[in-house]
């Protein structure tokens, strides 16, 4: 396909699918921008020897475009973030562009060219987008992130309240409105608030200062301790089981040694009795003594929560199997389908009758060999 082939048919896509830049919504006016942005590959194909002589090391005329990848995360950030950065080569392109003139049904570009006020708007989308980009994270972020831009969001809309009719105006309602979806699906699983409450630099202090004070949201508050606190007795349940059947082992391993030497036996207590006793007396749990504990500067800005759990493990044995379910969980699931992609290539024809318990061993080392834990 010839340059101005690629450009009609850009063009074309243009007209019919995003009709007038005037009258679309704003994910469809970034689009709309992007695609006339994107011919500068035209300018790419054409002017290759005026590169060569202008350019140098100019990044500008050495940086490809970026187009809106759909589902890709940040796809329309990066997109914008590339067109501003190319405004000189965009501007350069457009003041050289001419309409073929053997060619009298190509489409006018000077329609669609980029004025002062259309990088203004894409300045704004930018800057209301980055937050987004630097957000996308861990698990324990999630909660975090989306509070964040609850904040971001408020802001722009009382800063447009009062504005005149934009692309951007109306994008800030629709988002807000999006992200207040994604806050009661959040409500659905204990996790969020969990990965959050549970990560030494945030715990319930987080929760307390931004949704109980900042967001005046008393109720989100009380539902999180409620939800972070029956995680937490369904962990404490199920070490008790555990403490219960390795403790008649022991008892059992007692009651032997008890018959072959009565008299250092004497004085000692079961180790049933011992828990038993114990429990009576436990004021507080784990969780309450981990909320309540001493913060320490190096707490304040803990980059890697799992190894900070790892280094108090004995101290708090039952949040510690909690929090390492928790943050092994991926902020995204790109990487889980990337290595389930990876995956098809080892069940071939000739291996057709692999056990999923081969599959996932091979796998699982596979990703260890990779990150240098074995």
């Amino acid at each position: 396909m010839g340059s101005q082939d690629l450009i009609l048919d850009l063009q074309i896509y243009k007209s019919e699918k995003l009709s007038l830049k005037g009258s679309i919504a704003p994910k469809k006016f970034v689009d709309h921008i992007v695609v006339v942005v994107f011919a500068l590959e035209l300018f790419q194909l054409t002017f290759k020897s005026f590169y060569a002589q202008l350019a140098g090391d100019d990044a500008i005329f050495t940086l490809e475009i970026v187009v809106d990848g759909k589902t890709r995360w940040n796809s329309i950030y990066m997109m914008i973030n590339r067109a501003l950065e190319l405004r000189s080569a965009i501007e350069l392109y457009q003041s050289r562009w001419q309409k073929p003139k053997n060619d009298p049904v190509h489409r006018d570009l000077t329609k669609d060219f980029l004025g002062a006020a259309d990088w203004t708007e894409l300045e704004r989308f930018y800057n209301f987008l980055k937050p987004f980009y630097a957000g996308t994270g861990a698990v324990w972020g999630t909660l975090k992130t989306m509070d964040y831009l609850f904040v971001k969001f408020k802001q722009a809309a009382e800063e447009t309240r009062f504005e005149e009719p934009s692309h951007f105006k109306p994008g800030i309602d629709c988002g807000w409105r999006k992200l207040e979806d994604y806050y009661v699906k959040t409500d659905r699983t204990p996790v969020y608030r969990a990965a959050l409450a549970l990560h030494p630099s945030y715990g319930y202090d987080y929760f307390e200062r931004h949704w109980k004070s900042a967001m005046n949201r008393p109720q989100w508050y009380s539902d999180m301790q409620s939800a972070v606190g029956s995680l937490f007795d369904e962990y404490a349940r199920q070490a008790e089981v555990d403490t219960q059947a390795q403790a008649g082992l022991l008892e059992g391993d007692v009651e032997i040694e008890a018959e072959v030497n009565d008299y250092s036996s004497f004085g000692k207590r079961s180790v049933r009795s011992l828990n038993t006793q114990r429990k009576k007396v436990k004021a507080v749990t784990e969780l309450d003594i981990f909320q309540t504990r001493p913060i320490y500067a190096h707490d304040l800005d803990v980059a890697d929560p799992l190894e900070w759990w790892n280094k108090h493990q004995l101290e708090y044995p039952v949040l510690y199997k909690m929090a390492l379910d928790l943050f092994s969980i991926p902020g995204m699931s790109a990487e889980c389908e990337r290595v389930f992609s990876q995956a098809k290539k080892m069940i071939t024809d000739k291996r057709n009758r692999l056990a999923p318990e081969a599959v996932e061993a091979d796998q699982l080392q596979k990703q260890w060999l990779l990150r240098g834990l074995v």
